[in-house]
C-alpha cells in the first residue's frame, strides 16, 4: 500500500508541476504581449515593460503558492483517509476476522489499535512509500 500511495503521490505532484510550467508560461506570454509592445515608446516605454513583468512577476507568485496549496491539501486529505490509517483499519478488521481477542488488540488505555504488528505494518508501508518515490526517479 506504500509503493501505491507514493505512486499516487508522484501523480499528485506531476499535476502540480504541470500546472506550475502553464502559470510559468502564461507570465511569460503575458510579459511579452503586454510589456514588449510598449518597451519602444521613448521615455516611459522602459519603465511601463518593467512594471508589467513586476505585476506579471507577483501574479505568479500568487497563482502559483494558490496551486502548491491545493495539492498539498489533496495530498494531505488523501493520506489522511487513505493512507496508513487504512491500512491499520484493514489490519484491525483481518486480526477480529481471525478472532484475536480485543485485548490484544487494543489498548486500553488509549483505546486504539495496537496490535504487535502495526510498527512492521508502519515501516513495511513507510519502506513501500520511499521504494515507489526512488523508482518514479524522486529520492528514496
Amino acid at each position: 500500500m506504500g509503493s501505491l500511495d507514493g505512486i499516487r503521490a508522484d501523480v499528485i505532484s506531476s499535476q502540480r508541476d504541470e500546472e506550475l510550467s502553464g502559470n510559468n508560461w502564461d507570465k511569460v506570454y503575458n510579459y511579452h504581449a503586454i510589456g514588449a509592445p510598449v518597451t519602444g515608446i521613448p521615455v516611459v516605454g522602459d519603465v511601463f515593460q518593467r512594471l508589467v513583468d513586476i505585476g506579471a512577476g507577483e501574479e505568479l507568485d500568487k497563482v502559483n503558492v494558490e496551486a502548491d496549496d491545493k495539492y498539498e491539501e489533496e495530498l494531505i486529505k488523501y493520506y489522511q483517509q487513505n493512507g496508513y490509517p487504512r491500512l491499520e483499519r484493514a489490519l484491525a478488521e483481518k486480526a477480529f476476522d481471525l478472532g484475536l481477542p480485543k485485548s490484544y488488540l487494543t489498548d486500553e488505555e488509549e483505546g486504539v489499535f495496537t496490535v504487535k504488528i502495526t510498527p512492521w505494518a508502519a515501516g513495511g508501508y513507510n519502506h513501500g512509500i520511499g521504494q515507489a518515490r526512488g523508482s518514479i526517479g524522486g529520492a528514496p
